[in-house]
């Protein structure tokens, strides 16, 4: 996704922010954004970075950007992953390209300088540290359960509020998209029409924009798709819609030979389609055995994968020793099962955050 500004600040150049249907709320690289502004914490300089506030005040502002002096922490990806930190703050965000950009509402944004190596169950930034430039410039989550923004070291729960500029305790936050204003013969939610990778990083500048996502839905759009509903147990909306769970509960998961024999299934199986994870994971629970390659976690290649949801849909796909299709077992941290980018290229796929549905095609 393309940032093209925050606040009232247009930037020269977008920023390329990962898209992710696996997360909620944005994150941005602060240095990179506003590099007047912030610094960035590296290997070679692992403290002194970040934002500086003068003496008395909470905040800072410029732009139409507020920076709180709340440190937070967001993480992503499990034991595998990366933790980013920096300060909460506040901005109307507009994303886009040239054939047209939309704008939020304000919402809130960890605005971040520093990235380190994961360290579950805790979400800090006690791990080693990365040099987060050449990383990532932020992350554009869509999920339609809300995440936890970890201040001081406490973890997010249900009952946690939503951020809110003066607060100064962990908080949640939800989709990009519920900051948006849909037209009245709309359904809130995105549609993703599939798109084949393209070979690029971005990070590089070199990705280009596609025409795949939609934002806004019709019956005509999610006509004659498969579909299932989220489960949403809460019954106080966030930033004005439901907090749905989009791990999909009580699906199975059968692993196989190409031809089908030597199969092991295991049902009650949650499931995520996450475009913002690289490659599959699986997490059977005890007691059962996936083949995997000699002395690692990694299924063994050309393993039929097939995952039945509750409502009949079916996806499979073959696995491979690396790339999109590499398929991790029990990768710590995660807690689910997760159909990665791959996934993305040959399907379309759908979120109604109005109806609390998701569905595929």
């Amino acid at each position: 996704m393309f940032l093209t500004a925050a606040g009232s600040l247009s930037f020269n150049a977008p920023l390329p922010l990962a898209f992710d249907t696996g997360s909620s709320g944005m994150t941005l690289f602060a240095p990179n954004a506003f590099p007047g502004m912030a610094t960035a914490c590296s290997v070679d300089m692992p403290t002194g970075c970040g934002f500086t506030f003068p003496a008395g005040q909470h905040s800072i502002t410029f732009d139409n950007v507020t920076i709180t002096d709340v440190q937070a922490t967001r993480c992503y990806g499990g034991a595998s992953g990366h933790a980013q930190t920096g300060n909460i703050g506040f901005a109307s965000i507009t994303f886009g390209d040239a054939a047209g950009t939309l704008t939020t509402s304000v919402m809130p944004i960890l605005f971040y300088y520093k990235v380190t190596a994961n360290n579950p169950p805790r979400c800090d930034d006690t791990g080693a540290i990365q040099n987060a430039s050449r990383i990532q410039q932020g992350w554009f989550g869509v999920n339609t359960q809300a995440d936890g923004v970890v201040v001081g070291g406490i973890l997010a729960t249900s009952q946690s509020p939503l951020c809110a500029n003066g607060g100064s305790s962990t908080c949640r936050a939800v989709s990009v998209f519920n900051y948006l204003q849909y037209a009245n013969e709309l359904d809130a939610g995105f549609f993703l029409t599939h798109q084949a990778l393209q070979p690029c990083s971005i990070n590089s500048g070199t990705c280009l924009p596609e025409p795949m996502l939609t934002i806004g839905l019709t019956s005509v759009q999610t006509a004659g798709l498969a579909s299932v509903p989220l489960g949403c147990p809460g019954t106080t909306p966030l930033a004005g819609f439901p907090d749905c769970s989009a791990n999909i509960a009580n699906s199975v998961i059968t692993v196989s030979a190409a031809d089908g024999s030597n199969s092991t299934s295991y049902p009650n199986a949650a499931i995520l389609f996450d475009s913002g994870t690289s490659d599959m994971i699986l997490t059977p629970p005890s007691g059962v055995a996936l083949p995997t390659t000699g002395g690692t976690n990694v299924i063994e290649d050309n393993e039929k994968v097939l995952i039945v949801v509750p409502t009949g849909y079916e996806f499979s796909y073959l696995t491979t020793p690396a790339g999109t299709d590499e398929t991790i077992l029990n990768a710590a941290g995660i807690g689910t099962n997760i159909v990665g980018i791959d996934f993305f290229q040959n399907h379309d796929f759908y979120i109604d955050y109005t109806t609390s549905t998701e569905g595929w095609h």
